[in-house]
């Protein structure tokens, strides 16, 4: 996702900071379904893109920044402020917790939350506007959510060296990617029918690789109202 997101960002003049947080390290059971190069193995996944990203995106420069562990319910709380777009493509229920909490909590923020496995996946908006809620929770999708279970800040390094790996195809990866960008597009347009992050057309879009089937959940008519004096 963070290639492509960042050549988005560059068109867009963006100014502001790309963070990537990420404590896990590449292995060789991720070249299968994740970009980097072999030189990446054993290195921390966040820094190595941070520094790739860096290279290819010089106007971008140092507002690429990498952190280089697991974030636990306080950093989150801490980083995630008014304004901040969260891209969310943790593997644990925790952390998509945190982040939709915290969000919550804000009068302006968004989270894009991503979820795959082998052949599946989801991709779900979860936006707030002026203290208002636009879309519905991710735990009114998905209860299962709103737990704190797999908290991989609080883990132990055999507790994470006993994680399973795989279960993925880079196939779904791609997918969960693609979809959110799309969000993010969405997030970012000045198009006036989106009245400025007050309306969303939907909230959630389920995908099947197997069967090229995509399901939009939460869709919205067109909201003429914010076209209304529009060009």
């Amino acid at each position: 996702l963070v290639y492509p997101l960042a050549k988005f960002l560059r068109s867009q003049g963006y100014e502001e900071q790309l963070i990537l947080a990420d404590g896990d390290n590449y292995e060789y059971s991720n070249i299968d379904r994740q970009q980097f190069g072999l030189e990446a193995i054993q290195q921390n996944k966040a820094a190595y893109h941070a520094g790739r990203l860096r290279r290819e995106n010089p106007e971008l420069g140092d507002n690429i920044i990498a952190i280089e562990e697991f974030l636990s319910k306080d950093d989150i709380d801490n980083l995630i402020e008014e304004g901040t777009i969260v891209v969310n493509c943790t593997d644990n229920f925790a952390a998509r917790k945190y982040v939709e909490d915290r969000v919550r909590t804000l009068d302006n923020a968004v989270h894009i939350c991503c979820g795959n496995e082998l052949k599946t996946g989801q991709v779900q908006l979860s936006v707030r506007n002026g203290g208002v809620d636009v879309t519905p929770t991710i735990f009114e999708r998905i209860p299962k959510f709103n737990s704190v279970s797999g908290d991989r800040a609080g883990m132990t390094c055999e507790d994470l060296a006993r994680l399973p790996s795989g279960g993925q195809l880079i196939f779904s990866n791609f997918m969960a990617a693609a979809l959110a960008l799309n969000y993010i597009s969405q997030v970012f347009s000045d198009d006036p029918m989106y009245g400025g992050g007050r309306w969303a057309s939907n909230h959630s879009v389920w995908f099947n690789t197997t069967t090229n089937n995509l399901n939009v959940e939460g869709k919205q008519p067109i909201n003429t109202e914010n076209l209304v004096g529009a060009s």
